[in-house]
């Protein structure tokens, strides 16, 4: 069944079911109440054309666009259509984004278009090309997918932080509960071997940046649209792309609670997380920049 055809009739979601599986993203009563709201309002938007979408959303303020098109995707994971709504919602981003100018994050709706095919390759490429504990930093922010202070702070405090439970190299980064920061980094084998021999670890960020932007010179690529942050959108990327359920991703990159996480920290499940989806998805690429 399409996902057209799914939506077209309300009762055919389960609203109480959609409601247990946001608590169990960790989200705070007030989000969930707003999510649910928009969703119950819009839910048909996930089948519908997206110019159809757009002539009822720009009625919406674009604070309440920008939430709607956030229920809305929690609405797809939860049905399963994700991957269907994904390409809808790229195309009314795109159609509104003159209106959302400023509304939305820059991870969001970035200034400049980064979807097309092989952006991964390129970042890839650009990394590369950095020199010594430039291009180690750059592996450590893929493996890690954090935002870049998250990654900063945590590369310098890495000895300090650094935990191998269960044959799992990790980082645990913060012990406070609550809060949308990343509380648990992973490590491929290759990376922690690498880093650990290294006696002190610490780079200049604005060195870092003119570094990227010469590598991204060279390649002939523009600097403002392969940005060195876009290494965690590549960690995203690659983890969906190994069929990493979202609330995993969602949950290394520190957009929910660390709640999730904690309930999966244990013995039987975090090794099964690091074997099933994280190596098949990060080994190979963060093996690349540490030769």
């Amino acid at each position: 069944m399409s996902t057209r055809s799914l939506l077209m009739a309300k009762e055919c979601v389960d609203w109480e079911e959609f409601n247990k599986y946001l608590a169990l993203l960790g989200l705070s009563r007030k989000r969930r109440d707003d999510l649910l709201r928009y969703a119950m309002k819009y839910y048909w938007v996930l089948g519908s054309r997206p110019t159809e979408a757009v002539q009822a959303l720009a009625a919406e303020s674009p604070s309440i666009i920008v939430k709607t098109l956030s229920a809305l995707t929690r609405l797809a994971e939860h049905l399963g259509v994700e991957e269907d709504w994904t390409q809808r919602r790229r195309a009314i981003r795109r159609l509104l984004r003159y209106r959302l100018h400023g509304a939305l994050p820059g991870s969001w709706l970035p200034r400049y278009i980064r979807e097309e095919p092989g952006f991964v390759e390129k970042l890839l490429s650009i990394a590369g090309r950095l020199p010594g504990n430039y291009r180690l930093f750059a592996a450590f922010m893929l493996a890690m997918g954090l935002r870049t202070g998250e990654a900063l702070d945590a590369y310098r405090q890495f000895q300090g932080l650094r935990v191998e439970r269960w044959g799992v190299p990790h980082l645990i980064l913060a012990s406070d509960r609550g809060t949308k920061r990343a509380w648990l980094a992973l490590l491929t084998p290759e990376l922690d071997e690498a880093l650990r021999a290294v006696e002190a670890l610490g780079i200049s960020y604005t060195r870092l940046r003119i570094r990227w932007k010469r590598a991204c010179r060279e390649l002939g690529l523009d600097h403002r649209v392969y940005r060195i942050y876009d290494l965690r959108t590549a960690n995203a990327t690659l983890l969906l792309e190994a069929g990493a359920p979202a609330w995993l991703v969602d949950g290394l990159q520190g957009r929910t609670g660390p709640e999730i996480l904690m309930e999966h920290y244990n013995a039987s499940e975090l090794p099964l997380i690091y074997r099933k989806w994280y190596l098949p998805a990060l080994r190979g690429p963060v093996r690349r920049l540490l030769v």
